[in-house]
């Protein structure tokens, strides 16, 4: 049996300035206020960190770590982030993990990648007897899509895996 649990830490700084005006000039509002700018950008983004225990028979007892950066490249653009995590137990598993995924330009320009390495020890029942497995690991993936339009994109994908 496995027992999981999950809590979420989610940081959001805000920035408030004495001059919140509104430089809205006609009544169309073809300008963004001063806070609605200052909500844009790698320096507006939100900081989210997941600490979950596990036990589990197979792998044993531990902790998996992640984080992650979000925020908006631009209007827009769907959120971007930078993460990672961080995952061991007591078997003697562990595994570390970089990603991101990046919206930029009105989502016009998608890039993404993912690092990641693991050496796993774990048993394998069968027959209600443990084997013993060790495996190691190493993958990564990249992808950038250029949008021509909201329904037609084009791009390239690279991957990569070992396992030994």
């Amino acid at each position: 049996m496995s027992a999981v649990l999950a809590t979420a830490i989610w940081i959001a700084p805000t920035v408030t300035t004495a001059q919140e005006t509104s430089d809205a000039g006609p009544a169309n509002g073809t300008k963004q206020s001063k806070k609605e700018q200052n909500k844009l950008g790698f320096g507006q983004g939100s900081f989210v960190a997941v600490p979950i225990p596990v036990n589990d028979p197979t792998f044993g007892a531990g902790l998996v770590l992640g984080g992650g950066y979000l925020f908006k490249a631009d209007e827009g653009s769907n959120t971007s982030i930078l993460g990672g995590g961080a995952f061991g137990t007591n078997k003697g598993s562990y595994a570390v993990a970089l990603g991101s995924g990046l919206s930029l330009d009105h989502n016009r320009y998608n890039i993404m990648f993912l690092l990641g390495l693991a050496d796993l020890n774990y048993d394998l029942f069968l027959l209600g007897e443990p084997l013993e497995i060790e495996q190691d690991g190493v993958a990564f993936q990249s992808e950038f899509r250029y949008s021509f339009t909201k329904s037609l994109s084009a791009g390239f994908s690279l991957q990569y895996g070992l396992v030994a």
